[in-house]
């Protein structure tokens, strides 16, 4: 696939790329198979696709290696994308240092890949969730709970503890280790109602735990680097008990190549592998009484469990080949030289198990990673004034410079110590340092509204898709042909009234207004656009009605297109209104067909 395609591939199927899923985790095979000591391959070629993979311009990765993060209005599924590339650059490094280690010539250490720290600059130090970056603020509003074009199949609660490879910092971030334990505690007793749009991955619920759905599978173990690794036993119990049964339904969801069941057999083993190119094994909750694992070389490891009960969920000492280990977890090597592992069982925690060590982790940053500073502001746009401030994921780093003069050489830095106000519109450039190293640099454009109009929407966008407010229809930001961005602001089953007002009295030549037609999705152009004006404010009258082109008969690529009413002799009008009239069902053609449409819409334009 490398040879013929330029990188690996993410989801091959009858011998094409399909693209289904995110990441390039192919690396991650290669990287796990390396570092266990597989290795009859080109690795030097394995490495060179790892690396060209990493940077194949698609998907947000250009962004992700040159700006530190995957901006939500260029990217869907941003957040995800960052978290799990993070991940996928781990992997290479892995390879990258261990196939350096085994060269018997005297060279140089090879620098870690910063990239693996860049999951830091999607977590929101306020609310301790990984949250989307619209340029250089938070995407708003935030709700926790809420599947939208920000995660993939999943919302925050089920990707804000993506990162697997670096738990050791993830829990610094979110305040150590009783906080993450606090935060665990919380993502499995809070309320499993989820918001935003319907996503039928989204299965096998425990609060907001998702087992029926991949990326919360290593969430049970992280129980393990806190103070209360018992907890990792009891969730695991549950998980095994209640989302499994032998039925034709028995899984709580989508096996997705096999990774349901994976993750019961070795969970029911008593193990499981947090970050794949991390040899490492956490312990759980054996639910086996023995297990032979038959090893090469007529070798092979017994992991037996005594006193083992449905009641006796909770580890109370470990012996690895009859000697007591003080650790929660086992190394690769040690499975594979043969031997024998017991667990010895019992129905509460044992308080020594609470001190055993954790498995290895990055703790730290890289010395040339510095997290991206981000704006506290929620909304871009302002009347008179705004308050500018500006903070840093981690506030160890500082000091943080910003400038109104652009971000090249002649930019002028001023170094940033309290909130500023803006009186202006404006582009804000900002970025952070520690003593070797700087951040990229972060941009926010701050736009001033035109105090003399005001827009009224008399229809209801829906939340997920408000393309940031009710001013979004003339805060100067266009939407593009990707819905997915946040720039759009869409309308289910119903028609856009929106009403423009003007505080005097105006001449108006040309009204414009712009709608996205992605059938596969559902979302159709509009089947009329009315243009009405008011010269009193209260009574309007029809200037012109645009019939949008005629009804398609085949799902065709997304389109964006502005349509434009052009107006004579138009004056002193003190306000107009536009109705889009929806497109009705689906037709019968449409996969979805007598399904409801949407409406997207942005930026109305007036001259």
């Amino acid at each position: 696939m490398y040879d013929q395609s330029g990188d690996l591939p993410v989801w091959e199927l009858a011998g094409n790329e399909t693209e289904c899923m995110i990441g390039y985790h192919s690396v991650s095979v290669i990287a796990d198979a390396y570092t266990k000591g597989i290795r009859g391959y080109d690795t030097y070629k394995a490495l060179k696709a790892m690396k060209a993979t990493s940077h194949f311009d698609e998907y947000g990765k250009i962004g992700f290696h040159h700006d530190g993060v995957i901006n939500s209005s260029q990217e869907p599924e941003s957040v995800s994308k960052n978290l799990e590339y993070a991940y996928d650059e781990f992997c290479i490094n892995e390879m990258e240092q261990a196939m350096n280690n085994g060269l018997k010539e005297n060279i140089l250490p090879i620098a870690r890949r910063k990239e693996e720290f860049n999951f830091v600059n999607s977590f929101d130090p306020s609310s301790l969730f990984m949250r989307a970056r619209k340029y250089g603020m938070w995407h708003s509003p935030f709700e926790p709970s809420e599947v939208n074009f920000n995660y993939t199949e999943a919302n925050s609660w089920q990707y804000s503890l993506y990162a697997p490879h670096a738990i050791g910092v993830l829990r610094k971030l979110i305040g150590g280790h009783d906080a993450l334990e606090s935060w665990l505690d919380r993502l499995f007793t809070t309320e499993s109602q989820l918001e935003g749009r319907h996503q039928v991955d989204i299965t096998g619920l425990i609060g907001q735990y998702a087992h029926g759905n991949e990326p919360s599978h290593h969430m049970a173990y992280l129980y393990n680097y806190t103070n209360a690794p018992e907890k990792t036993a009891f969730y695991v119990d549950k998980i095994l008990s209640e989302m499994y049964q032998n039925a034709p339904d028995g899984l709580s969801g989508n096996e997705d190549c096999g990774q349901m069941s994976s993750w019961y057999v070795l969970s029911a083993m008593g193990l499981y592998q947090v970050a794949p190119g991390n040899p490492y094994y956490d312990f759980g909750r054996p639910l086996m009484d023995e297990v032979i694992i038959e090893i090469n070389d007529n070798k092979s490891f017994i992991i037996k469990t005594f006193n083992n009960s449905i009641e006796n969920k909770y580890i109370q000492s470990i012996l690895l080949n009859g000697e007591e280990i003080e650790q929660t977890f086992i190394a690769h090597r040690d499975i594979i030289a043969g031997g024998e592992l017991n667990f010895y069982m019992g129905n509460q925690p044992s308080t020594n198990y609470s001190n055993f060590e954790a498995s290895p982790t990055i703790n730290e940053y890289d010395s040339s990673f510095v997290p991206l500073p981000f704006f506290r502001n929620t909304e871009s746009i302002f009347l008179d004034s705004i308050i500018i401030d500006i903070s840093s994921v981690d506030t160890n780093f500082r000091p943080i410079y910003y400038s109104l003069t652009g971000s090249g050489e002649t930019a002028n830095w001023i170094l940033f110590e309290n909130p500023f106000t803006l009186h202006t519109e404006s582009v804000i450039h900002a970025y952070a340092e520690s003593e070797i190293a700087k951040s990229s640099i972060v941009s926010q454009k701050f736009t001033q509204l035109d105090q003399s109009m005001k827009l009224s929407l008399q229809s209801t966008f829906s939340k997920e898709y408000s393309a940031g407010g009710e001013s979004a229809l003339i805060d100067g930001i266009f939407g593009t042909t990707e819905y997915r961005t946040g720039g759009w602001q869409g309308y289910l089953d119903q028609d856009i009234i929106a009403k423009v007002a003007f505080t005097l009295p105006r001449e108006i030549n040309t009204v414009s207004i712009g709608f996205l037609e992605d059938i596969k999705s559902w979302i159709f152009y509009p089947s009329e656009i009315y243009l009405e004006v008011s010269f009193d404010g209260v009574n309007y009258e029809k200037v012109q009605v645009i019939s949008t082109t005629e009804t398609p008969k085949h799902e065709r690529k997304a389109n964006y297109t502005i349509f434009s009413f052009n107006i004579e002799q138009k004056n002193r009008v003190v306000a107009l209104r536009i109705k889009a009239t929806n497109f009705g069902k689906c037709p019968e053609w449409h996969l979805g067909a007598g399904g409801s449409t949407w409406l997207f819409s942005d930026e109305i334009l007036i001259k």
